[in-house]
């Protein structure tokens, strides 16, 4: 059977939930009830909520304070959220008008941004959050130009924050005040943009002001004027490992940015980008290694491209100041490729191309490897650098060499005696790095066309190129492979570009149309219609690439591997099959050298799911792929380094060395677990409670009480258990933290117990969170997360409450290396999220409990064996808790020159032994394959 792809595939999308079938009417609705629920559970929690106001405009003129414009008939108080909805009548705040409430959303679905709010003058205070376009569907706009615009110390300022949000936040005079964080496109698909004509916008006040742009989604800054005062970090496109959909655009034209730094290059997982032409950025102390380190990854740049960011650190300032100088009308400019910047090698090699200057009659080609040679060539025919004199502006260099620097430079000629003197014009050197691959399939190039070829055309639909189960039937019917395969293209959710092949697969035997099917699910593409072709000998690659992303509904039965096929050789996938079941995007590895392909001759590449040499009924799901690749060897420290590899560069060297000297003669120990601190408690005696149901306890005030835990106890912190009385009084929007951990590395390693506004805990377990636990106020609960390591080298989460199992975490990798921040009562080294609450019983094990001793845990009773820590909190008076367990554990050795590990633990030492290793290894370098 041969289907129409367009009407089956939107059918399958209306009853998977798309939005197709809905009316607008109930759209509208739907998306305010959204938005007044989230308002009112997530915003409020913890302010004296009065009641919700929504604008409806019903007054003669669109100011705020005029009662008739509120469904209540009231002006809204600080103890009221607001909502301002309406697609045709903007909200005003002008001069007199002294605008107050609790929390502030702008938000409706309409096709264009026409909800809005205008600030002209007076001013606008909430208690909470600023929010321009949250939930899903909803776009809003708000303009502030002239008054005041402040958040409180618990506020943030969030324009576009959810998918297919679209917020946008002009100012032009006044001054904003954000006391918190500014957040803009924070999460996938949502887009947010922020104009600052005139004004200043400052983000400041509450301990994590920093100015958040595109975290996971697409985020646009123009500053032509004005000043925007960033207390902490700038982060563009922060991401995170598993996410780098993150597209961050800042357009700084003028006016003035200044902020503590950049965010770390290292942490920066997204796409971000920086133009500065006449505007200026001042960042503290000196931070010129970020700035450059920014320029050389193409992040920063000055005048689209064709200028030079400047940094100058001044001393007497401790300041960095950042500028964009351009060049003189003479000169070449505008090059292409982008200076700094990485290309991909194409199938008919590297064209580059340039803008001329003012007066060229002709252009003086350089290009070469050697930057100082291209520097000092001239035309004088004795330089191989030089490629000629020509009129035109672009010049074909032909294919070059994968993961290597070039460097060209462009001298325009006029010599006319009517021509200003001066000619030649020596150009500046510009260079660009060819990627160290080449591009199999980004999916960037399929389209609407219905031209199938043989080969498809450029454009046309993908499952003309990707061959799934399910064939097509226009424009002639064609018949699939018969698999419970069927693709389309997907714009939600990107590697990288636009779009990605999302595969549904469907294992029982029928796929999503109703088909009969085989029991495994595969896609097929022919080389010969990529643009890659067949020969892949023509680059020395060594590995496949390619990036897939999951789905947590998907369904796998034992049969449900990920599995491709090159020239029909098969290879399964060497991670852990749930994989498959995470939304996020993991990198799969593939060693071309040990499949005994003739690459020479690729006839065909299959991506599938199940078992096809022995077919049973299985699962069902999505999956997306993107970004396939051919690599050169590289460095893949995680896959393979050498011995004395310390700083994972996969080399031996003098900086390995240096690691190994820092770490000279330290050493494990056994030991008990330390004791608590209780840090900023006014008395000796009074937190110290007896409590009618538990006896003696712990009391904190949720103002700045927290208890300091010995970061050296929680090295490799996994196959663990944390279980712990408390009873919570309070439940502020500032989400306190029951118990907060956090490894010493950049990469961020969290397992956090907080509440959640409501009267709630959940656990936010490295990226993932679990589900809620309903704890009550004033209300004795016991909380209990297990850490357990499992075959696969993993280590899943799971979250108790009173002995019940709450809520199971995915497995994440081990934690390895040391802590940082461990507390009781707040967030990190006691920088915010106080709680207020009463604690007793707190027990680390130092092994993961079974569910039925989690259970007696909660009854009074449980295991007492291998406790790290166990604080009774039965002091009558004094700053610490004491650890009444003897248990002694070994304090691991954590410091990078650790190589030698036959010693005895308790007994392990860097030294001679750790030194050896490494000189064994000297000057290696090792790249896979």
């Amino acid at each position: 059977m041969v289907i129409d792809r367009g009407a089956q595939t939107d059918s399958f999308r209306n009853r998977v939930g798309g939005k197709e079938g809905l009316s607008e009417g109930l759209d509208m609705i739907m998306c305010r009830l959204v938005a007044w629920v989230l308002v009112i559970l997530v915003v409020m929690p913890g302010l004296v909520f009065g009641q919700l106001a929504v604008w409806d405009a019903g007054g003669k003129s669109p100011r705020w304070d005029i009662p008739e414009n509120w469904d209540t008939d009231k002006v809204p108080t600080i103890n009221d959220a607001v909502a301002i909805d309406l697609p045709d009548v903007n909200c005003v705040i002008d001069e007199g008008v002294d605008a107050k409430c609790m929390a502030l959303d702008v938000a409706n679905l309409t096709k264009q941004v026409r909800c809005g709010l205008e600030i002209r003058g007076g001013s606008l205070t909430s208690a909470g959050y600023i929010r321009v376009a949250n939930p899903v569907d909803t776009n809003g706009i708000m303009t502030i130009t002239g008054g005041t615009v402040n958040t409180s110390n618990k506020g943030r300022l969030q324009i576009g924050m959810n998918n297919r949000s679209y917020g946008v936040v002009i100012i032009r005079g006044g001054e904003v005040t954000a006391s918190d964080k500014v957040e803009i496109g924070k999460n996938t698909g949502a887009t947010g943009y922020l104009y600052i004509e005139g004004g200043t916008l400052n983000v400041a006040g509450y301990g994590s002001d920093d100015f958040e742009l595109a975290t996971y989604g697409t985020g646009y800054v123009y500053m032509t004027g004005g000043e925007l005062r960033v207390t902490d970090q700038i982060k563009l496109a922060q991401g995170s490992a598993s996410n780098s959909n993150g597209k961050a655009y800042f357009y700084l034209y003028g006016g003035t940015v200044t902020a503590s730094n950049l965010r770390s290059p290292a942490d920066t997982y997204g796409k971000p980008y920086m133009d500065i032409t006449d505007g200026r950025l001042i960042l503290a102390g000196d931070d010129t290694a970020t700035v450059n380190d920014y320029v050389g990854r193409g992040w920063l740049v000055g005048y689209g491209g064709i200028g030079k960011v400047v940094a100058t650190y001044d001393p007497n300032l401790d300041q960095t100041i950042v500028t964009a100088t351009r060049p003189a009308a003479e000169y070449a400019w505008a090059p292409t490729p982008a200076n700094l910047s990485e290309v991909e090698m194409g199938q008919t090699g590297i064209r580059l191309s340039w803008r001329p200057g003012k007066y060229a009659a002709a252009h003086r080609v350089y290009f070469g490897q050697d930057k100082d040679a291209v520097a000092q060539a001239d035309a004088s025919g004795t330089w191989p650098q030089y490629k000629g004199q020509q009129t035109q502006t672009s010049l074909n260099v032909g294919q070059l060499e994968l993961g290597t620097t070039y460097y060209w430079r462009v001298d325009e000629v006029n010599d006319n005696p009517w021509a200003p003197a001066g000619s030649p014009w020596k150009g500046d050197v510009w260079q660009f790095t060819v990627a160290n691959y080449i591009v199999l399939d980004d999916m960037e190039s399929y389209g609407d066309l219905e031209q199938p070829g043989p080969p498809p055309a450029p454009g046309s639909r993908i499952w003309y190129t990707w061959r799934d189960g399910a064939g097509w039937t226009m424009p002639s019917p064609v018949q699939g492979n018969g698999t419970g395969s069927v693709v389309d293209p997907n714009r939600g959710v990107v590697h990288s570009g636009s779009q990605s092949l999302k595969i549904y697969y469907d294992n029982d035997g029928t796929n999503m149309f109703g088909q009969n099917t085989a029991f495994y699910s595969e896609v097929t593409v022919d080389l010969a219609h990529l643009a890659i072709g067949r020969d892949w000998t023509r680059w020395p690659v060594k590995a496949l690439s390619l990036w897939f992303y999951g789905n947590a509904a998907n369904t796998l039965e034992q049969s449900d591997g990920l599995y491709i096929k090159i020239n029909g050789v098969k290879v399964a996938y060497d991670g852990p099959a749930v994989h498959l079941q995470e939304a996020k995007w993991h990198e799969w590895n593939i060693d071309l050298t040990r499949l005994g392909v003739d690459l020479r001759s690729v006839l065909s590449l299959a991506i599938g799911i199940g078992n096809p040499a022995s077919p049973t009924s299985g699962g069902s799901g999505i999956i997306y792929v993107d970004d396939i690749r051919l690599y050169l060897p590289r460095c893949m420290p995680q896959i393979v380094k050498p011995v004395g590899d310390l700083d994972s560069d996969c080399d031996v060297d003098m900086e390995d060395l240096a690691l190994l000297a820092q770490g000279w003669l330290q050493r494990d120990y056994i030991d008990r677990g330390s004791d608590g601190i209780l840090r900023n408690f006014a008395s000796q005696t009074t937190q110290w409670i007896q409590d009618p149901d538990r006896g003696r306890g712990l009391q904190l005030d949720g103002v700045d009480d927290w208890v300091d835990l010995d970061d050296a106890m929680f090295g490799n912190f996994h196959d663990r258990t944390i279980a712990v009385w408390v009873r919570i009084s309070e439940f502020p929007e500032t989400y306190p933290y029951v118990f907060s951990f956090q490894n010493a590395a950049s990469a961020p390693y969290r397992i956090y117990i907080r509440t959640r506004g409501t009267d709630s805990v959940r656990v936010h377990f490295v990226e993932d969170y679990s589900p809620d636990l309903k704890v009550g106020k004033d209300v004795w609960r016991h909380i209990a997360f297990v850490l357990r390591d499992t075959p696969d080298g993993l280590c899943t989460g799971e979250l108790y409450g009173d002995g019940l199992l709450i809520g199971k975490l995915a497995g994440r990798p081990r934690h390895l290396g040391a802590a940082r921040s461990v507390s009781i009562g707040c967030f990190g080294d006691g920088s915010s999220g106080f709680i207020k609450a009463t604690y007793d019983d707190f027990r680390i094990y130092a092994r993961a409990l079974s569910p039925d001793e989690v259970a007696a845990l909660a009854q009074g009773a449980g295991p007492v064996d291998r406790m790290m820590v166990h604080y009774r909190f039965d002091e009558t008076s004094g700053l610490v808790a004491a650890n009444s367990s003897s248990y002694k554990f070994a304090r691991p050795l954590l410091v990078a020159g650790e190589l030698y590990t036959a010693e005895p633990e308790g007994s392990r030492v860097v030294n001679l032994l750790d030194f050896a290793l490494l000189a064994k290894s000297w000057g290696a370098y090792q790249l896979w394959p």
